[in-house]
């Protein structure tokens, strides 16, 4: 008989977006251990990549708050009713200090690949690295926004101007 393999973490998620920080909070108040990968250089999902001059919400701030913590909505002060990206971003990390999520998100860290292994009965999750890590559980936090969908245009390789995406 064979010993069952233990996890490297109860929960895997990808996404340090919304998503990723209230998992967190969820996750570990069930008892579980967790780790968020982003192959971001910051926490804050879409906001991490839209830095352009004159990024801001198009919801006020008030929706833009984890609602997990009465004392984080009640200690954090918006100072815009439609915050820019930099205030947004402040936001992400004043949740991930106060919470102490910090130890528990990886980030600068892409998964490439993610398998079910059905021998041991736990996902392993392969970095750009060739890091492997094993859980549980594996959930995608990733927004429906954090891949820019480039449009296919005819003759846009051939166009000699400067080329925006507003998702980067």
């Amino acid at each position: 008989m064979t010993t069952p393999q233990k996890p490297d973490y109860d929960v895997i998620a990808i996404g340090a977006g919304f998503a990723g920080l209230a998992l967190i909070h969820y996750i570990r108040e069930a008892g579980l251990s967790i780790r968020v990968f982003d192959k971001a250089d910051d926490v804050g999902g879409t906001w991490t990549w839209n830095r352009y001059p004159g990024a801001m919400t198009d919801s006020e701030s008030y929706y833009y708050c984890l609602t997990f913590s009465p004392e984080l909505l009640q200690e954090w002060k918006w100072t815009r009713r439609y915050p820019d990206w930099k205030e947004t971003q402040s936001y992400f990390r004043f949740v991930c200090d106060k919470c102490d999520m910090w130890p528990d998100i990886q980030l600068n860290t892409e998964i490439v690949d993610a398998s079910y292994q059905q021998d041991s009965n736990l996902w392993k999750l392969t970095t750009a690295d060739g890091e492997t890590h094993t859980c549980k559980y594996f959930i995608s936090a990733m927004g429906m926004i954090s891949e820019p969908v480039i449009p296919k245009i005819d003759g846009m390789d051939r166009f000699q101007g400067p080329l925006f995406h507003s998702a980067r």
